[in-house]
This record gives C-alpha cells, structure tokens and sequence, in this order.
C-alpha cells in the first residue's frame, strides 16, 4: 500500500487557532509532529514576538489629528442642537461663512455686523457658548466677539444685555473647560463694550465665578475679568463685587 503523501508544514505568523484546524485534518503522525514544533513555537514567543512587531514607517497619518475634532454631520437629518444657536445657524439665520485657512480657521460674514440687528442674533451667538462641535462653537464664539467690538456696538448691545445673562451663567455652570474660558472671554468683553450698563446684573453671575476662585490658575483669570468689570462699573460695580465675593481686592487697592 502506498504511504500517503507528506504534507509540508505551513507557517502561519500569529495564526495559530487555524493551524490547529488543519492539523485535525492531517495523519495522526504528521498531526502529532506539527503540534510539538507549534507548541515549541509558543514555547519560544516567536509567534507572539513577530505578531506584536511594530510596523515600519509612519503609525499616523498627518491628516489623522483633525479626527481629533469633533464636528457636526452635514448629512444627519433632523439634528438635535444643543442651543437654539445651532438650529439657527442650520437654518441659514446666522450670515457667517467659515473661511478655511491653511493654520486657522476663521469666520466671514456676509453682512458686516455694524448693519445688522443684535436682536435675537448677538443673544443667540452668546447661547452658543454651550457649543462644543465645529462649526457651531467657531461660529457662535468668534461672532459675539466680532459683533461686540464692531462699530455702534455699545448702543445696539445695552437694550439686550439682560438677556445675554443666562446665557453666560450657563456656561459658567458647565464643567467643560473650554465653555468656561469661552464664558469668561465674553463676559469681559461684554462689560469693555457697555460698562456700568452691566453691574445690575453681575450679581447673577458671581456665584458661580466665586466657585471657582480656589482654582490657582482659574482664579487669576476670574480676577482679571472682575477687575475689568470695576474699572468698567466704577464705585458701584465694586461694592457688588465684595458684597458677592469677599475676598475680591479693589484695583485701586
């Protein structure tokens, strides 16, 4: 009777579950032989070593750390925002293009704010604080900040500084870092641009700022809003200030 032929042995790099498959197929000798030399493989780490080898050349890709932002899909249907801001802006109510450039990205509008109405639109850029996907956040923090510092601003922007309040104390209450630099941001701004036109409200927003005030790094940036907002405000503006936050030192200390 004539043996039945040899089958050569396949090497099979960190495959080793089917390897085990077709040795159950093979003659019991041939099985046995090729199950020691895979075990003394094993034994040895060449299976593992070769399979955790690391891979030549580049391991990311240079375009791979814009994955890193999130942005919005263009496509979804019916999208849910997260503040009236978005759903204005997917509507076409918010006259901001996004002008993509090779390091920053900037916004370009296609009405210059000095001729536009900042009522809803400067309150609905400041409810956009609470945006985090691109291009919502951009569009909402570089516009409030465009339109705050354009011309005629201050006489446009008094009449709805009561309602650009809330806006502000929710991104105070937010736990994202960035929502608070943003908020912060805005608020000095707001108070440069009206001035004592803002110390009725202030007292609002305190509470959550002097929450914050045990924070070392946080705590210099909060006071240099605050100093802004006396220098701004006056007498009055500082005795909110230490009604509200004890230990808030006076510029002119």
């Amino acid at each position: 009777m004539s043996k039945p032929p040899i089958r050569s042995e396949n090497r099979v790099v960190g495959k080793a579950p089917q390897i085990s498959n077709r040795l159950q197929e093979a003659p019991k000798p041939l099985r046995n032989a090729s199950t020691n030399r895979l075990n003394q493989m094993k034994t040895t780490g060449i299976i593992e070593e070769i399979k955790d080898k690391p891979k030549v050349g580049f391991t990311e890709k240079p375009s791979d750390r814009f994955k890193k932002i999130k942005a919005a899909d263009p496509f979804s249907g019916g999208k849910k925002h997260k503040t009236n801001f978005g759903y204005v802006y997917s509507s076409g109510g918010v006259p901001i293009r996004i002008n993509h450039g090779s390091v920053v990205n900037k916004i370009q509008w296609d009405t210059d704010p000095s001729q536009l109405d900042y009522d809803p639109l400067l309150i609905n850029c400041f409810e956009g604080l609470l945006e985090t996907e691109h291009p919502y956040a951009l569009c909402a923090n570089s516009g409030l900040q465009e339109m705050l510092s354009s011309h005629g601003a201050a006489e446009k922007t008094i009449p709805v500084v009561q309602k650009l309040i809330m806006p502000l104390r929710n991104a105070f209450m937010s736990s994202d870092k960035e929502i608070w630099n943003k908020g912060l941001e805005a608020l000095r701004k707001l108070s440069q641009t009206v001035g004592h036109h803002l110390t009725p409200h202030i007292h609002i927003l305190l509470a959550q700022l002097n929450k914050k005030m045990a924070n070392k790094p946080m705590r210099e940036k909060i006071m240099g809003v605050l100093n802004t907002i006396e220098e701004q405000g006056g007498k009055e503006a500082l005795d909110v200030l230490r009604s509200k936050i004890p230990t808030y030192t006076s510029i002119y200390t």
